[in-house]
This record gives C-alpha cells, structure tokens and sequence, in this order.
C-alpha cells in the first residue's frame, strides 16, 4: 500500500514540476509601448481623394487606394509610403479610364494588388511587383 501510494504522488508531482519548468522557458510576448504615449498626426495626402483602402504592411511601409471625389471627377489614385508616412508617393497605375479604386492588399514595398470597381470593363484588378512602376 505505501508503494502504491508512493507511485501515486510521484505520478502526480511529475506533471507539476514538468508543467513550471516548461513554464520558465516559455518566450514571453514582445512589451507593447504604452497607448497613452501614441500621438496620432493628420496627414493631407491628396484632398480630391476619397481613401477606400489601406494595407500597412509594417510600421513604415503602407499602401492606401481611393476615388477621386470632386464634382469634376477625375482618376482615382493609389499611394504608397516608406517611411511611416512622412511621405506619400503617388504609384497609381498608368490608365487613361477615371476608375474607383477601393481596395489595396499589399504583401511588401513592391507587391501590391489594388482594386477598381465600376460597371463592365471598369472592374478590375492591378498587381504590381515593382513598387508602382508598373
């Protein structure tokens, strides 16, 4: 019976002391900076742009996709920044059509695929390997 009963508490104790060493050397989660010392900035990129999309894809690299939304009308464009968004660089795609750009899923600085929506031919889908060049 003592052995049993010795068994039994090293059967349960093993579990335990297993579970906190594991649990030491468990990596912890990065410290996340404190809230309360994020300070927002307003940024003007373009004022005829009506921004329907955004991919960041980091803290320095960011994509955003919009229509133009003046009476007159006019292309919409896409923007991407490289530096947290001190600057905007306009890599909006070459095309002659006024198209509504309204989503923009960016994998890096140089891949991004936006889209245009519109009635027939005016609905499509631009991917770029290059950062915008193209």
């Amino acid at each position: 019976m003592r052995t049993l009963l010795g068994a039994l508490v090293l059967t349960l104790a093993i579990p335990l002391s297993v579970s906190s060493v594991a649990a030491a050397h468990t990596p912890r989660a990065p410290e996340v900076t404190d809230p309360a010392t994020w300070k927002w900035q307003k940024t003007k990129v373009d004022a005829d742009q009506s921004f329907r999309g955004l991919d960041a894809v980091n803290k320095r690299v960011a994509w955003i996709a919009g229509e133009n939304a003046t009476d007159d009308g006019g292309p919409g464009t896409v923007y991407r920044t490289t530096d947290g968004g001190k600057t905007w660089q306009d890599v909006s795609p070459k095309v002659k059509a006024d198209l509504a750009f309204r989503d923009v899923e960016a994998q890096n600085v140089r891949v991004a695929s936006i889209l245009a929506i519109g009635p027939g031919k005016a609905s499509r889908i631009y991917r770029t390997t290059d950062g915008g060049r193209t």
